[in-house]
């Protein structure tokens, strides 16, 4: 088994299949730029049993540990493996980067490309923590044949906790500016004056954010009728303080609700329940409609037979394509939005888009960042236009297009086609003028 030195700063990635054979060629990078004193190993099949489990959101991705040599000190700052961590988060396409000290089941920085990651992150905290009951109570016993029940119920829990809406639901409670937006990732950091590190400030922010969803649960699960129920309020406090230095929790807002003694959690669980017996649809929420200038909507065309989306240098945004090719268009305006037929053919033919984007950073060439001195190196030429094949972070492989003309003090259109069959005129002609 991969074993990390107890008490080392350490990187814990988890990577898209394949990234571990590249390992040689990302050991060689990360000597370039962290001075030769850290190391990557890949997993073997057996980190999942080490003090450190990732499972279940570690799925059928893979995953990396990259660690310093040096031990941590109570002295040290994480500001080193942070920058790191941002680096390889950006040169590996993970989709989790997590710093911390081996051993403690705790982390000061934390990098996803979705808030959905972060939650399962917070609830692995709660599920592999023998201090914390199914029921989000302390645990008082330490007999191990009773900690190991409890994680069998925690682990039978887990998929009702962990779903995109009760992620929506915690990601609402976070504190304001709480994560940082950097490039296609969410950073949150927990670190204190000068990049200190405090175990307890995670353990302690993770259970608060989710203890209230965990508790709400159990007191449906055990009894909806129950008056000692807590509401959602009482929730909330019963939920650990957190330690000091880490951002406090924003107040949950109390709702109206009839006095039936169940929690909200538990009432929508309940009105789910009676709908999906009487056949019932559920109502689509209002949609808030926002305004969007002409020249930044995304269109429709038809090219050839099928249906392709032109997306503006300004909509650009990978989240957005990711929901879109998934079939969610809540990101559309209502005159962006295409029929019905159109989603069927479009989804049909691979979600075809175009797009143009405004830095060659944003493309990735075997697994390293471009700049413009390294696309032209590597790009072909077609009908007066440098074409390279690369691939868009978070989205897919795509056709780089870019126009050798420059328009004096505009610099050059970098066009992207997820089509790689698409001509460069059909290309251009989308991307227009």
């Amino acid at each position: 088994m991969p074993a990390l030195p107890r008490g080392v700063v350490s990187i814990d990635l988890v990577v898209p299949p394949g990234t571990s054979q590249r390992i040689e060629d990302l050991q060689t990078r990360i000597n370039l730029v962290g001075s030769g004193d850290w190391r990557v190993v890949a997993d073997d099949g057996t980190m999942e049993e080490s003090a450190m489990p990732m499972q279940p959101i570690l799925g059928s991705d893979e995953r990396l540990w990259v660690w310093r040599h040096a031990p941590f000190t109570p002295t040290d700052t994480l500001h080193d493996a942070v920058s790191l961590a941002v680096q390889l988060a950006a040169m590996c396409q993970a989709r989790l980067a997590a710093v911390g000290v081996a051993g403690l089941y705790s982390w000061g920085f934390v990098l996803v490309d979705d808030f959905h990651t972060l939650h399962g992150l917070m609830l692995l905290n709660w599920l592999y923590d023998p201090r914390i009951t199914a029921r989000g109570e302390p645990q008082e016993s330490r007999e191990p044949a009773e900690i190991a029940a409890e994680l069998e119920a925690k682990s039978r829990l887990l998929p009702q906790l962990w779903t995109p809406q009760a992620s929506q639901t915690v990601m609402s409670q976070l504190p304001p500016d709480a994560l940082q937006e950097l490039e296609s990732h969410q950073a949150l950091s927990l670190l204190g004056p000068g990049g200190r590190f405090d175990p307890r400030v995670w353990q302690g922010f993770a259970l608060q954010m989710v203890l209230p969803l965990i508790q709400a649960l159990a007191a449906y699960g055990s009894s909806p009728s129950a008056s000692a129920a807590p509401g959602a309020g009482g929730a909330a406090a019963a939920a650990p303080p957190l330690a000091a230095g880490s951002p406090p929790a924003a107040p949950a807002p109390v709702p109206q609700t009839p006095d039936d003694g169940l929690t909200p959690l538990a009432r929508a669980q309940l009105e789910a329940q009676r709908r999906s017996v009487a056949g019932e649809q559920q109502e689509p929420p209002p949609v808030v409609e926002e305004s969007v200038a002409a020249d930044a909507q995304v269109t429709w065309h038809e090219v050839g037979d099928e249906p392709v989306l032109w997306v503006p240098a300004d909509r650009f945004d990978s989240s957005l394509l990711r929901k879109l090719q998934g079939g969610d268009f809540d990101g559309l305006c209502a005159a962006e939005r295409p029929t019905m037929q159109q989603q069927e053919r479009w989804s049909a033919a691979g979600s075809p888009f175009v797009s143009e984007i405004s830095s060659f950073a944003r493309l990735f060439l075997d697994g390293v960042p471009l700049h413009r001195q390294a696309f032209e190196a590597a790009a072909g030429e077609e009908d007066g236009c440098l074409i390279l094949c690369c691939h868009l972070p978070r989205v897919c492989r795509v056709r780089v297009v870019v126009s050798r003309a420059e328009d004096a003090g505009s610099g050059c259109r970098i066009v992207v086609s997820s089509n790689q069959e698409l001509a460069v005129e059909q290309v251009l002609r989308l991307a227009g003028p």
